[in-house]
């Protein structure tokens, strides 16, 4: 059963006074929830007045909806777009920040300063204005330094002239040291293209390793743990007689780091006798793929290079290197090559 009830409490409480309902079923005892002070139950004439002027609150943010839509109405169609716009809420920037207030440059060296506005989201076209003639900054803010001495870069925002950002350009010379260089990175792990290697006494592979992050420079060194291969400084393995071994790769600038290949090396099955003609470029690398009824390359297949080959007057492949596409008849025409420095060109060979 409802019951018009108000709480009795004459200190802070959000509902001392006011007459609200509760269902006596729910709420047995007669206790403010919020304070624990005693409820008094009010008769329905005198909870009335509050039921009436809540009424009376609902109609008028009714009206006032409707009559906000009406002046947006009324706005359209007098062709005043734009002042609609602005009645719903034209954000505009409030502020500009940089990621960098301050800049120390090399003469030759060019750097990009980046702006962001506030509040996080508003539309923002900035304008970047040099005070000193010895840098250069395009509108992609981009900076160059022309010669010694100091220089400001004042960006601005087209949506708002009254918010601005300053970054000072210091520009040195080699004899001038540049302040502190920053510290070299090094590699923090390997990672290898193969973990695990099965090989045939007088298969070559190769493995590739790269560094991380991909940005770092490092140079590889490969052992050998086993004299069943051999390996070269470029990670190529040659397998020599039946048994298992292990590639150790480690890092000259990290030595901290290594990576492990597992081999194992199968004795050669004996040659039942000629199959069909071996496509020549097979002399230079490893093939995996479609073939013809002749054992020819001719379809979809990769080729990893074991040896440099001439793909075409541009192009000299490197082991470790390999091109993936389509091969007729025992040789390339239309493949992808993958270089060592993560480049990707198309080819097209025939």
């Amino acid at each position: 059963m409802k019951k018009h009830v108000k709480c009795t409490n004459v200190g802070p409480c959000t509902r001392a006074g006011k007459v609200y309902v509760i269902d006596d079923e729910e709420q047995q005892e007669m206790i403010c929830p919020e304070c624990g002070e005693p409820l008094e139950e009010v008769k329905e004439a005198a909870a009335q007045p509050a039921a009436d002027e809540e009424e009376q609150k609902k109609k008028k943010k009714k009206m006032v909806t409707i009559c906000g839509i009406i002046i947006a109405v009324i706005l359209l169609l007098a062709g005043i777009g734009f002042g609609i716009y602005k009645l719903l809420g034209d954000k505009k920037p409030t502020a500009i920040k940089l990621d960098k207030k301050e800049l120390t440059m090399k003469v030759g060296d060019t750097q990009v300063i980046v702006p962001t506005a506030e509040p996080e989201g508003v539309k923002a076209t900035f304008i970047f204005k040099k005070k000193g003639n010895n840098i250069e900054v395009n509108s992609g803010g981009e900076v160059t330094a022309l010669k010694k001495g100091e220089a400001t870069i004042l960006v601005k925002c087209e949506e708002n002239p009254d918010i601005r950002a300053i970054c000072k350009v210091t520009i040195v010379t080699d004899e001038d040291g540049g302040g502190e260089p920053e510290p070299t990175k090094k590699p923090t792990a390997i990672k290898l293209d193969k973990k695990e290697l099965t090989m045939k006494v007088g298969d070559k592979q190769v493995i590739v390793p790269s560094a991380e992050p991909e940005d770092v420079d490092a140079t590889f060194i490969f052992k050998k743990e086993g004299n069943n291969i051999e390996v070269n400084s470029a990670g190529e393995v040659t397998a020599l007689k039946e048994g298992e071994a292990t590639i150790l790769v480690q890092c000259e600038e990290n030595p901290d780091i290594s990576a492990v290949c597992k081999i194992t090396v199968k004795k050669q099955p004996v040659d039942p006798g000629p199959s069909g003609p071996k496509s020549p470029i097979e002399r230079y690398g490893n093939y995996a793929g479609a073939r013809s009824k002749n054992g020819l390359p001719d379809g979809t297949g990769k080729l990893t290079f074991i040896r440099p080959y001439q793909l075409n007057a541009e192009y000299t492949a490197q082991p470790g290197e390999y091109i993936q596409g389509i091969f007729e008849n025992g040789k390339p025409s239309f493949v992808t090559y993958y270089q060592k420095d993560g480049t990707v060109v198309k080819i097209k060979l025939r």
